[in-house]
Protein backbone atom coordinates (compact mmCIF):
# COMPACT_ATOMS: atom_id res chain seq x y z
CA UNK A 1 0.00 0.00 0.00
CA UNK A 2 1.33 3.58 0.19
CA UNK A 3 2.16 3.79 3.29
CA UNK A 4 3.23 -0.10 3.82
CA UNK A 5 4.41 -3.28 2.80
CA UNK A 6 2.25 -6.39 2.95
CA UNK A 7 3.69 -9.55 3.31
CA UNK A 8 2.42 -13.60 2.93
CA UNK A 9 4.62 -16.04 4.78
CA UNK A 10 4.36 -19.24 6.31
CA UNK A 11 2.54 -19.15 9.77
CA UNK A 12 5.56 -20.13 11.74
CA UNK A 13 7.48 -17.84 10.96
CA UNK A 14 5.05 -15.54 12.91
CA UNK A 15 4.10 -18.26 15.95
CA UNK A 16 4.49 -17.52 19.33
CA UNK A 17 6.32 -14.44 18.68
CA UNK A 18 7.18 -11.71 20.70
CA UNK A 19 8.16 -9.65 17.96
CA UNK A 20 8.84 -9.90 14.47
CA UNK A 21 11.29 -8.27 12.39
CA UNK A 22 11.49 -8.66 8.66
CA UNK A 23 14.92 -8.85 7.01
CA UNK A 24 14.64 -7.26 3.13
CA UNK A 25 17.13 -9.02 0.00
CA UNK A 26 20.13 -6.21 1.06
CA UNK A 27 20.06 -6.70 4.88
CA UNK A 28 17.73 -4.03 5.67
CA UNK A 29 15.57 -4.77 9.08
CA UNK A 30 12.32 -3.42 10.19
CA UNK A 31 9.60 -4.23 12.68
CA UNK A 32 6.96 -5.78 11.11
CA UNK A 33 3.32 -6.57 12.65
CA UNK A 34 1.07 -9.57 12.24
CA UNK A 35 -1.92 -8.51 10.02
CA UNK A 36 -4.14 -12.15 10.90
CA UNK A 37 -3.08 -15.73 10.60
CA UNK A 38 -4.99 -18.85 8.51
CA UNK A 39 -4.25 -21.78 10.88
CA UNK A 40 -6.20 -23.25 8.50
CA UNK A 41 -4.15 -23.29 5.32
CA UNK A 42 -0.81 -21.92 7.95
CA UNK A 43 -0.24 -19.03 6.47
CA UNK A 44 0.34 -15.57 7.94
CA UNK A 45 0.49 -12.21 6.90
CA UNK A 46 2.62 -9.54 8.18
CA UNK A 47 2.73 -5.76 7.82
CA UNK A 48 6.13 -3.58 7.90
CA UNK A 49 5.70 0.19 7.59
CA UNK A 50 7.59 1.44 4.79
CA UNK A 51 8.34 4.65 6.65
CA UNK A 52 10.80 1.75 8.51
CA UNK A 53 12.64 0.63 5.37
CA UNK A 54 15.19 3.56 3.57
CA UNK A 55 14.91 5.03 0.63
CA UNK A 56 17.47 3.17 -1.36
CA UNK A 57 15.95 -0.17 0.00
CA UNK A 58 12.44 0.92 -1.09
CA UNK A 59 13.33 1.61 -4.81
CA UNK A 60 14.52 -1.81 -5.41
CA UNK A 61 11.39 -3.77 -3.53
CA UNK A 62 8.96 -4.49 -6.52
CA UNK A 63 5.44 -5.69 -5.32
CA UNK A 64 4.61 -9.66 -6.36
CA UNK A 65 0.73 -9.36 -8.36
CA UNK A 66 -1.01 -12.28 -8.10
CA UNK A 67 -1.82 -14.12 -11.15
CA UNK A 68 -4.85 -16.04 -12.77
CA UNK A 69 -3.85 -19.93 -11.56
CA UNK A 70 -7.48 -20.53 -13.05
CA UNK A 71 -5.42 -20.28 -16.41
CA UNK A 72 -2.37 -22.48 -15.25
CA UNK A 73 -2.47 -25.61 -17.70
CA UNK A 74 0.20 -28.71 -18.36
CA UNK A 75 3.23 -28.13 -19.25
CA UNK A 76 3.56 -24.54 -17.75
CA UNK A 77 7.28 -23.14 -16.75
CA UNK A 78 6.80 -22.61 -13.34
CA UNK A 79 9.80 -21.01 -10.81
CA UNK A 80 9.41 -21.56 -7.16
CA UNK A 81 10.86 -18.46 -4.96
CA UNK A 82 11.47 -18.02 -1.45
CA UNK A 83 13.28 -21.32 -0.08
CA UNK A 84 12.44 -24.24 -2.46
CA UNK A 85 16.05 -25.33 -1.29
CA UNK A 86 16.18 -24.63 2.45
CA UNK A 87 17.39 -21.64 2.25
CA UNK A 88 16.06 -18.48 2.14
CA UNK A 89 16.38 -16.26 -1.72
CA UNK A 90 16.72 -19.53 -3.12
CA UNK A 91 14.73 -20.88 -6.92
CA UNK A 92 14.26 -23.57 -8.73
CA UNK A 93 12.14 -23.91 -11.95
CA UNK A 94 10.05 -26.81 -13.80
CA UNK A 95 6.99 -27.30 -15.17
CA UNK A 96 2.57 -28.04 -14.43
CA UNK A 97 2.84 -31.74 -14.71
CA UNK A 98 -1.30 -31.68 -13.36
CA UNK A 99 -4.36 -30.14 -12.29
CA UNK A 100 -6.59 -31.22 -10.26
CA UNK A 101 -9.88 -28.80 -10.12
CA UNK A 102 -12.62 -29.06 -7.26
CA UNK A 103 -10.76 -30.47 -4.81
CA UNK A 104 -12.50 -30.39 -0.99
CA UNK A 105 -10.78 -28.89 1.24
CA UNK A 106 -11.83 -27.19 5.13
CA UNK A 107 -14.66 -24.83 4.10
CA UNK A 108 -14.71 -25.35 0.31
CA UNK A 109 -13.03 -26.25 -3.00
CA UNK A 110 -10.03 -25.51 -4.49
CA UNK A 111 -7.84 -26.05 -7.46
CA UNK A 112 -4.41 -28.18 -6.96
CA UNK A 113 -1.23 -27.54 -9.34
CA UNK A 114 1.30 -30.29 -9.06
CA UNK A 115 4.67 -29.54 -10.23
CA UNK A 116 7.90 -31.74 -10.64
CA UNK A 117 9.30 -28.59 -8.75
CA UNK A 118 11.68 -30.07 -5.54
CA UNK A 119 11.10 -28.02 -2.73
CA UNK A 120 12.22 -28.57 0.66
CA UNK A 121 9.49 -28.43 3.73
CA UNK A 122 9.65 -25.60 6.13
CA UNK A 123 10.54 -21.95 5.07
CA UNK A 124 7.68 -21.38 2.15
CA UNK A 125 8.31 -21.87 -1.92
CA UNK A 126 5.77 -19.35 -3.93
CA UNK A 127 5.43 -20.22 -7.22
CA UNK A 128 5.41 -17.62 -9.92
CA UNK A 129 4.49 -18.17 -14.03
CA UNK A 130 7.20 -16.39 -16.33
CA UNK A 131 4.92 -12.75 -16.11
CA UNK A 132 6.43 -12.70 -12.19
CA UNK A 133 3.04 -13.21 -11.18
CA UNK A 134 2.19 -15.42 -7.88
CA UNK A 135 0.09 -18.40 -9.10
CA UNK A 136 0.45 -20.21 -5.40
CA UNK A 137 2.73 -21.89 -2.96
CA UNK A 138 3.68 -25.05 -1.78
CA UNK A 139 1.54 -26.85 0.39
CA UNK A 140 3.33 -29.13 2.90
CA UNK A 141 -0.21 -30.53 3.75
CA UNK A 142 -0.75 -32.40 0.63
CA UNK A 143 2.74 -34.80 0.75
CA UNK A 144 0.17 -37.80 0.41
CA UNK A 145 -0.01 -36.51 -3.31
CA UNK A 146 3.14 -34.59 -3.70
CA UNK A 147 5.04 -38.09 -3.62
CA UNK A 148 3.53 -39.07 -6.99
CA UNK A 149 4.16 -35.50 -8.31
CA UNK A 150 6.86 -33.44 -6.84
CA UNK A 151 5.34 -30.85 -5.45
CA UNK A 152 1.87 -29.55 -4.82
CA UNK A 153 0.46 -26.13 -5.07
CA UNK A 154 -1.98 -24.25 -3.59
CA UNK A 155 -4.17 -21.89 -6.92
CA UNK A 156 -3.76 -18.38 -5.54
CA UNK A 157 -7.49 -17.51 -7.14
CA UNK A 158 -8.87 -19.81 -4.58
CA UNK A 159 -7.90 -17.74 -1.80
CA UNK A 160 -8.03 -14.53 -2.92
CA UNK A 161 -10.64 -13.43 -1.28
CA UNK A 162 -9.31 -14.78 1.82
CA UNK A 163 -6.46 -13.08 1.16
CA UNK A 164 -7.85 -9.85 0.89
CA UNK A 165 -9.46 -10.14 4.55
CA UNK A 166 -6.59 -11.18 6.07
CA UNK A 167 -4.14 -8.20 4.39
CA UNK A 168 -6.66 -5.98 6.20
CA UNK A 169 -6.70 -7.89 9.41
CA UNK A 170 -9.97 -9.13 9.11
CA UNK A 171 -10.18 -12.61 10.76
CA UNK A 172 -12.10 -15.50 8.58
CA UNK A 173 -15.26 -17.27 9.59
CA UNK A 174 -15.14 -21.15 9.77
CA UNK A 175 -17.09 -23.85 10.28
CA UNK A 176 -14.44 -26.67 10.11
CA UNK A 177 -15.80 -29.12 7.16
CA UNK A 178 -14.16 -30.56 4.20
CA UNK A 179 -17.44 -32.18 1.92
CA UNK A 180 -18.70 -32.16 -1.52
CA UNK A 181 -21.93 -32.65 -2.99
CA UNK A 182 -24.25 -35.04 -2.98
CA UNK A 183 -24.93 -35.51 -6.85
CA UNK A 184 -28.60 -36.14 -8.67
CA UNK A 185 -27.61 -39.69 -8.80
CA UNK A 186 -27.06 -40.53 -5.57
CA UNK A 187 -30.31 -38.33 -4.71
CA UNK A 188 -31.86 -40.71 -6.94
CA UNK A 189 -30.68 -43.61 -5.46
CA UNK A 190 -31.83 -42.52 -1.68
CA UNK A 191 -29.75 -39.86 -0.25
CA UNK A 192 -30.90 -37.03 1.53
CA UNK A 193 -30.01 -33.88 -0.84
CA UNK A 194 -27.05 -31.46 0.59
CA UNK A 195 -23.57 -31.54 0.88
CA UNK A 196 -21.95 -34.90 2.36
CA UNK A 197 -19.48 -34.34 5.16
CA UNK A 198 -16.05 -36.27 4.36
CA UNK A 199 -14.34 -34.57 7.25
CA UNK A 200 -15.59 -32.63 10.21
CA UNK A 201 -12.10 -31.12 11.08
CA UNK A 202 -10.95 -32.01 14.44
CA UNK A 203 -11.32 -29.12 16.86
CA UNK A 204 -13.21 -27.02 14.56
CA UNK A 205 -16.75 -25.89 15.17
CA UNK A 206 -18.72 -28.40 13.17
CA UNK A 207 -16.79 -31.26 15.37
CA UNK A 208 -16.96 -29.36 18.91
CA UNK A 209 -21.37 -28.83 17.98
CA UNK A 210 -21.33 -32.84 17.63
CA UNK A 211 -21.31 -33.14 13.63
CA UNK A 212 -19.29 -36.17 12.37
CA UNK A 213 -18.03 -37.38 9.36
CA UNK A 214 -20.75 -39.20 7.21
CA UNK A 215 -23.52 -36.44 7.92
CA UNK A 216 -25.18 -35.03 5.06
CA UNK A 217 -25.73 -30.97 5.81
CA UNK A 218 -28.90 -30.12 4.66
CA UNK A 219 -30.00 -26.36 6.08
CA UNK A 220 -28.04 -23.80 7.47
CA UNK A 221 -30.01 -21.14 9.05
CA UNK A 222 -33.06 -22.76 7.93
CA UNK A 223 -32.25 -21.93 4.43
CA UNK A 224 -31.19 -25.01 2.40
CA UNK A 225 -27.72 -26.03 0.95
CA UNK A 226 -27.48 -27.87 -1.69
CA UNK A 227 -24.16 -27.64 -3.34
CA UNK A 228 -20.65 -26.40 -1.83
CA UNK A 229 -21.32 -23.49 -3.58
CA UNK A 230 -24.11 -22.51 -1.67
CA UNK A 231 -22.54 -23.35 1.88
CA UNK A 232 -19.65 -21.45 0.69
CA UNK A 233 -21.88 -18.52 -0.06
CA UNK A 234 -23.72 -18.95 3.46
CA UNK A 235 -20.32 -18.66 5.00
CA UNK A 236 -19.19 -15.58 3.46
CA UNK A 237 -22.16 -13.83 5.14
CA UNK A 238 -21.02 -14.80 8.73
CA UNK A 239 -19.42 -13.51 11.29
CA UNK A 240 -16.29 -15.20 13.80
CA UNK A 241 -18.48 -15.77 17.25
CA UNK A 242 -21.65 -16.39 15.44
CA UNK A 243 -24.36 -19.08 16.44
CA UNK A 244 -25.81 -20.73 13.55
CA UNK A 245 -28.67 -23.69 13.15
CA UNK A 246 -27.20 -26.39 10.93
CA UNK A 247 -29.64 -29.09 9.70
CA UNK A 248 -27.82 -32.66 8.89
CA UNK A 249 -29.40 -35.68 7.80
CA UNK A 250 -27.45 -38.83 9.63
CA UNK A 251 -27.49 -41.87 8.38
CA UNK A 252 -28.98 -44.75 10.99
CA UNK A 253 -29.73 -48.43 10.41
CA UNK A 254 -32.53 -48.60 8.01
CA UNK A 255 -32.89 -44.57 7.07
CA UNK A 256 -31.57 -41.57 7.27
CA UNK A 257 -32.63 -39.03 10.68
CA UNK A 258 -32.69 -35.21 10.48
CA UNK A 259 -30.57 -33.69 13.65
CA UNK A 260 -30.25 -30.00 14.48
CA UNK A 261 -27.19 -28.47 16.23
CA UNK A 262 -26.21 -24.78 17.13
CA UNK A 263 -22.92 -24.39 16.03
CA UNK A 264 -20.48 -21.58 16.79
CA UNK A 265 -18.98 -20.00 13.96
CA UNK A 266 -14.89 -20.04 14.53
CA UNK A 267 -12.15 -17.98 12.65
CA UNK A 268 -9.82 -19.81 10.51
Amino acid sequence: TSGSYVILTRAEAAEQADSIHVVFFDGTEAAGTILQTDEVMGMAVISVDASLVDAETRKEIHVIPLGNSYSVKEGDFVIGVGAPAGIVHSSVYGTITYVARNIPVTDGLSRILFSDLSCSDGKGTFLLNTDGEMIGWRDETLKGESQIFGSSVTSISDYKGILEKLSNGQAIPCIGIVGQEVTDVQVANGLPEGVYVVNAVTEKPAYNAGIQNGDILTHINGNPVRSMKEYQAALDKMTCGQIIHVTVARNGRDTYTELEFDVTVGSR
